[in-house]
């Protein structure tokens, strides 16, 4: 398939369901993923009262490193406007567009089973 050939409406959603079922992409030295009601942070009000600071949607992962360990470290993107997205998805290479949807048709194979 030639993806050059796919209309940018069908780029986004192609990249959309990749992300939304677990998948990752690497832009601009950055790694894209789609989270759902994910925990980022907690903290304790002079109530004592937990809070919880969560993200759903679009994020950028990256590494948190304490005591040595390395983590996952996820910083929500939930302000980028649409064409900001619709740029990240013009930068994709044919390369990326087949390892996304060749990966997207073994996460929904696996789902299914």
């Amino acid at each position: 398939m030639d993806y050059s050939s796919m209309t940018i409406g069908h780029k986004i959603g192609r990249l959309m369901d990749y992300l939304q079922t677990g998948g990752e992409v690497e832009i601009d030295g950055h790694t894209w993923v789609w989270l759902d009601d994910h925990i980022a942070q907690t903290s304790v009000d002079r109530n004592l009262e937990t809070q919880y600071w969560g993200i759903n949607g679009l994020a950028i992962k990256g590494i948190k490193i304490k005591d040595g360990v390395a983590e996952p470290h996820y910083i929500g993107q939930d302000t980028i406007p649409f064409q900001s997205f619709v740029e990240l998805a013009e930068k994709l290479k044919e390369e990326d567009w087949v390892n996304i949807s060749v990966g997207y048709a073994l996460m929904t194979m696996n789902k299914d089973r």
